[in-house]
């Protein structure tokens, strides 16, 4: 009768500084995944290094701050509100996130709150630093600390007990569309302006860089219309200037 082959065990064929140690082998998929994920991830001498001074100091130049510090409140945490947090405390911009409003959960939710937003299963880990401040109940993230604040309707929040003054809120909730919806929010102490994430109905729809021009320092609640229309609008624009657009249908 053949026997089988004998094999050696772990700690035979290991080197010994490794035995006992336990060793995980991942896919190379998965591998390949997290490189892929580390290149998009550029610094600004990456920039220059692959595109050089000139066209490199042209791209910052259209993405320095400009103007005051304005604070920013986040009014829902789902998947676009944290794209928000993302953008907002990631790269240089004059708009500083300070708050975050949820709904009252049943139990702390903190922890919760900094695992979702750490890892994205589209963009990859959060860029920077982020932690949790549970005294404060805060993420602190990039270093700038953005309070987690609990309420069921807008007109609920004062947020200058939080020591946030002067605040966009955008309201990435979808629940108020309106005009009359989404003016609660200014009926509460420390917001000044509204921005909704999704088609707002009787207000102004804006598509930046399309028609951005219709805003006037007087508008207090604006949308930023909805994803489909950012998604195709920026193209037919370009279209319709170069060879004009008589009609057309899109699918």
């Amino acid at each position: 009768m053949r026997t089988a082959p004998r094999v050696a065990s772990m700690s035979r064929t290991m080197p010994m500084s490794m035995a006992g140690q336990r060793v995980s082998v991942r896919p190379k998929m998965i591998q390949r995944r997290e490189m892929k994920a580390e290149a998009l991830s550029y610094t600004v001498d990456d920039i220059r290094g692959m595109l050089g001074d000139d066209v490199a100091n042209q791209i910052l130049a259209k993405n320095t701050p400009t103007g005051p510090e304005r604070n920013v409140v986040l009014y829902g945490f789902g998947r676009i509100g944290r794209l928000l947090a993302r953008i907002i405390t990631t790269i240089p911009t004059n708009l500083k996130l300070k708050g975050i409003v949820v709904r009252q959960p049943k139990k702390p939710d903190l922890e919760k709150r900094l695992e979702l937003i750490k890892r994205d299963s589209v963009h990859g880990p959060f860029r920077g630093t982020i932690s949790m401040d549970e005294a404060d109940n805060a993420l602190i993230m990039n270093g700038q600390k953005v309070r987690l604040i609990y309420a069921n309707q807008p007109e609920e929040v004062d947020y200058t007990k939080y020591g946030i003054n002067d605040a966009i809120v955008i309201d990435n909730t979808g629940v108020w569309r309106d005009d009359e919806g989404l003016a609660k929010h200014l009926s509460s102490k420390g917001a000044a302006q509204v921005i909704l994430t999704a088609p707002g109905k009787g207000v102004k729809n804006i598509v930046a860089g399309v028609n951005s021009d219709v805003i006037e320092g007087s508008d207090k609640i604006l949308s930023a219309a909805s994803c489909t229309t950012n998604a195709v609008v920026p193209a037919l624009s370009v279209l319709h200037k170069k060879f004009g657009i008589v009609s057309g249908h899109i699918e």
